[in-house]
């Protein structure tokens, strides 16, 4: 395939196109680059699914009166996986499924009764890490109230390896 390429200094004659090595052809189940035979993403940083705002009603505190009612926790996750088969494949089963995680987060969560935000935030980083297989979690924990209207407070942990 050829095709004009114009350019200063250029005779107008028509070139023959260079591959496109950052183009992917799904072949199959697996995604190649263009001229190689090679999977594209060999040596590639983690990629990062984020689940930002997801927020659950539950029991949580130290207090007497925090045990007796429900209240609002927000979390923001950073979860870091492999895109690249999901992307190539165009299928949920290779990707991580955030509808899954999110609705695995909510009954948990909505469940539980811990009264540290430390404690619920461990338990939802083992939930990922063991049930979806994410080798690395970053997760923010809010409460929002907690100390008075528009006080929030809160904790960030992150678990497992990145790269």
């Amino acid at each position: 395939m050829t095709h004009r390429v114009k350019n200063p200094g250029d005779t107008g004659q028509p070139k023959a196109a260079e591959p496109l090595m950052a183009l992917c052809q799904t072949t199959a189940s697996r995604c190649m680059i263009a001229d190689t035979d090679q999977p594209p993403h060999d040596h590639h940083p983690m990629d990062i699914v984020f689940i930002r705002g997801l927020t659950i009603e539950t029991i949580i505190g130290i207090h007497d009166w925090e045990r007796q009612v429900r209240r609002p926790v927000i979390l923001d996750l950073e979860l870091g996986v492999d895109c690249a088969r999901g992307a190539a494949t165009d299928r949920i089963a290779d990707a991580l499924d955030y509808d899954a995680v999110t609705r695995r987060l909510t009954r948990y969560v909505g469940e539980s009764h811990c009264e540290l935000l430390e404690t619920l935030a461990e338990r939802c980083t083992a939930i990922l890490r063991t049930e979806f297989a994410v080798p690395w979690v970053r997760l923010r924990l809010r409460k929002p109230g907690a100390l008075g209207p528009g006080i929030e407070v809160g904790v960030e942990i992150e678990r497992g390896h990145r790269g």
